[in-house]
């Protein structure tokens, strides 16, 4: 219904739908437009809505994270800060920075 209303797809986030970064709240960007009806909508910063993806691991998400950094949107500096600052086990931790470093075309060896 949101997408049929404003031709945008969204999701709803919060403490218990997805693992980010602490203080992610901190980094929110407000978006308000005429398109919006005078609502502001309050979006994740990329680097921590990466960070989620990464750690949610799905395809799709992978494939997001990938064309993110592709577009030159993100940097990988501050995804490693992120990751650094977010609660995960340390396999999850270690298959996240590999995954940032391939994306990044970096060695992950």
């Amino acid at each position: 219904m949101f997408y049929d209303t404003f031709d945008v797809y969204a999701d709803g986030v919060n403490r218990s739908t997805s693992t980010l970064p602490r203080d992610w709240e901190e980094r929110l960007i407000p978006v308000r437009s005429e398109g919006t009806a005078g609502v502001t909508a309050y979006c994740l910063d990329p680097h921590d809505l990466l960070i989620a993806k990464y750690l949610a691991n799905r395809e799709k998400d992978m494939t997001f994270c990938r064309a993110v950094v592709q577009a030159g949107l993100v940097l990988r500096e501050t995804l490693e800060e992120r990751l650094a600052k977010t609660d995960c086990a340390d396999d999850e931790r270690q298959r996240v920075t590999r995954a940032i470093h391939s994306d990044f075309g970096l060695s992950t060896e």
